[in-house]
């Protein structure tokens, strides 16, 4: 929520019209999805531009949003880094001086650059999703109610069962990220002191050090991959599942008379 609250503060008007156009591009997804019925059951003009119209709004709308969030991140990775900058040299100088320079780079720039990054691309998706599955579960609902029923079903049961699942993910995050950190300070701290590895015949020890870091952030970003993964694997088949379950459904009520939607 913190993050929100500083993406707004850097743009309130640029983040209103980002959430305006999520909402309508989602709007225009979970019609399209209700209207393709329609239009091939009844071949109107009416009908398809309804449609068109619902996939012209999907497709502009994530465009928009994908160069307003660009600025937006942008600017907003503009001010974290100078809030870093500002804090980090307003140290005391013996504390400054035992930090490593590389360290130093790692939180100010490259995390700064992969949280932005994650907010525009994974967290945008993220926010899409979640607002394209609301909406596609009430249309559901007025289209064929088993089908919102199932939808709803299904994504209580992927709540119950991934909540405990996806909260483990953060803090393995956080150790990858901290085992990036030590490598890259001993990368810094190596180029920076070269003439002193040089001269006084550390160059094996800098390599083993530099491997056992190397090594430290490859197992801990497979133990995040593999927890990611298997996240990502559970949601995936519930979800294909459900979509197989609803189609059978469907299937066997319009084969048997019984299908209650409005066409």
């Amino acid at each position: 929520m913190r993050l929100l609250r500083d993406l707004w503060a850097t743009a309130p008007r640029r983040m209103a019209a980002v959430l305006v156009l999520v909402v309508l591009g989602a709007a225009g997804q979970a019609a399209a999805s209700a209207l393709a019925g329609p239009v091939l059951v009844h071949r109107s003009a009416g009908w398809f531009t309804a449609l068109a119209v619902a996939l012209v709004a999907a497709v502009v709308t994530d465009l928009a949003v994908g160069l307003l969030m660009a600025g937006l991140t942008a600017d907003w990775s503009a001010d974290v880094r100078r809030r870093l900058c500002r804090v980090a040299l307003g140290q005391d100088l013996p504390t400054l001086e035992t930090t490593p320079v590389g360290e130093l780079l790692d939180r100010i720039d490259n995390d700064v650059y992969q949280v932005a990054a994650e907010v525009r691309n994974t967290g945008v998706r993220l926010v899409q999703g979640v607002a394209v599955c609301l909406l596609a579960t009430v249309s559901a609902l007025f289209v064929w109610w088993p089908a919102g029923v199932g939808m709803v079903v299904v994504t209580a049961l992927l709540t119950v069962v991934l909540r405990r699942p996806t909260a483990a993910i953060a803090p393995a995050r956080m150790a990858e990220e901290e085992a990036w950190s030590d490598l890259a300070a001993v990368m810094e701290e190596a180029v920076h002191g070269q003439d002193d590895v040089r001269t006084s015949l550390a160059r094996p020890y800098v390599l083993r050090l530099y491997a056992r870091r190397a090594a430290e952030v490859i197992a801990r970003a497979g133990r995040v991959f593999r927890m990611s993964a298997r996240v990502t694997a559970v949601a995936a088949g519930a979800i294909r599942a459900g979509i197989a379950a609803v189609v059978l459904a469907g299937a066997w009520a319009l084969a048997s008379g019984r299908s209650t939607g409005p066409g």
